[in-house]
């Protein structure tokens, strides 16, 4: 599974990523992006997601640490 950073600073709360993924992201009281509490997204969904961030926000690795987005 992907290890997910969402730049906090960066994320403008777009919600694109919510819609490519609602299984795998929410936007939270502060209109910043988050992974679903309740959620074990699949790896397609997380990268849906944060393909979808206008400002990439959203940084996924792979198990051995190698960026995979962006």
């Amino acid at each position: 599974m992907y290890r997910v950073i969402i730049n906090e600073k960066l994320c403008i709360g777009s919600s694109n990523c919510m819609e490519e993924a609602p299984d795998a992201y929410e936007v939270d009281e502060r209109g910043i992006a988050v992974l679903v509490a309740s959620s074990q997204p699949s790896d397609e969904a997380l990268l849906r997601g944060a393909r979808a961030c206008p400002v990439d926000a959203i940084q996924l690795f792979d198990e051995a640490g190698r960026r995979v987005h962006p």
